[in-house]
């Protein structure tokens, strides 16, 4: 048993003692009419003394001679007064309800009654809150903590040997079959092809290992423009008569493939560059510049002065190392100013390309 549930029942104990108590000293007795009927003072249900009776019951000379002896609760006999009565279970201590012809009220509560009925409903609001608020309420969980995001390791590049990116270049561009080739010069600049051409633009296509044609515009002497073909195949070359356009063979030491030989012209225009500097590597290309003594370009332009140095920019593809375009700044020979740029530009690589000796009949 619960100490909640016997500190009720130990409430109700001392209840019934105390209106035992009262009843005995007071003399509380129902009275009965003819009928055998309570006087419940105009059938308001309210009892004499202002105190709730044990069950009453109505009783007459006939029907307390059937009834059970009980307890008097005033003289302790065996003898009940009429009007009064207990239950017939013994040892009840549970008084009767009470009845009324008239009507039927309960009698307001003792004082120490109400203190115990206070009591519990205070207990049961206040257990009542209790589940509640547990139920209702979550407990504080802590927060969680975030960790700060870790920034993820940028990998540092290798550093760019450019003196060696220049050589490798110079080597995957000798190992082309074919190439096609532009040669360009800015304002009145032209590049010495002989002691009597100067050539101004020059185009056309390298087959490996000594075969090229090339179609060309320049000065004759200094002072007459003009435009011719040239085929060089091995040791023979051959040349369009400016003034017929007929095909006839020249001398063997008109031979330009001193650049477009891989040996004595790009590769060693490339490794002969000084202080080279990687100026961009975006995109798909590689753009770096460098100085170049004159002499390294004897291979390509042949009479060159005694010295000198010029400025080279050279552009690579990323992918094969091909050189893409050579800018030349710088006078080259005596005879020109100052100033003169060359552009020689190459595309086309490895495409099929047929050069065949010219018919000079």
């Amino acid at each position: 048993m619960s100490p909640l549930e016997s500190q009720v029942i130990q409430f109700r104990e001392e209840r019934f003692r105390y209106e035992r108590k009262e009843r005995v000293e007071k003399g509380i007795h129902a009275a009965t009419d003819t009928q055998g009927r309570a006087d419940c003072h105009s059938g308001r249900g309210r009892f004499r003394h202002g105190v709730r009776p044990c069950r009453v019951e109505v009783h007459t000379a006939e029907r307390d001679a059937e009834r059970p002896r009980g307890l008097d609760l005033r003289s302790g006999q065996e003898s009940l007064p009429a009007g009064i009565g207990f239950h017939d279970r013994p040892n009840s201590l549970r008084p009767a309800e009470p009845t009324c012809a008239e009507g039927r009220r309960e009698q307001p509560m003792t004082p120490m009654y109400r203190a115990a009925f206070s009591l519990l409903t205070l207990f049961t609001l206040a257990l009542v809150g209790i589940v509640g608020c547990s139920e209702s309420s979550p407990s504080p969980t802590d927060p969680t903590v975030v960790p700060p995001p870790t920034s993820t390791p940028v990998p540092t590049p290798t550093p760019i040997n450019v003196e060696d990116l220049l050589r490798r270049s110079g080597e995957a561009t000798s190992r082309l079959n074919t190439f096609h080739f532009r040669l360009e010069h800015n304002d009145e600049g032209s590049t010495p092809f002989s002691d009597t051409l100067d050539i101004i633009e020059a185009e056309g296509d390298v087959v490996s290992p000594d075969r090229i044609s090339i179609s060309f515009s320049g000065r004759f002497g200094g002072r007459f423009a003009m435009r011719a073909s040239l085929i060089t195949i091995g040791s023979d070359s051959y040349m369009t008569n400016p003034l017929t356009g007929n095909w006839e063979e020249v001398p063997a030491e008109v031979r330009p493939l001193g650049f477009f030989d891989p040996q004595q012209g790009i590769g060693v225009m490339m490794t002969g560059m000084r202080n080279p500097t990687l100026a961009s590597k975006e995109g798909t290309e590689f753009r770096i510049e460098g100085d170049l003594d004159v002499q390294a370009l004897r291979p390509l332009l042949g009479a060159v002065a005694q010295d000198g140095v010029v400025r080279v920019e050279v552009t690579l593809d990323k992918d094969t190392l091909y050189l893409k375009r050579a800018v030349i700044e710088g006078r080259v020979t005596a005879s020109e100013p100052d100033g003169v740029i060359r552009t020689i530009t190459l595309s086309s690589y490895n495409e099929s390309i047929t050069i065949t000796a010219p018919d000079t009949g």
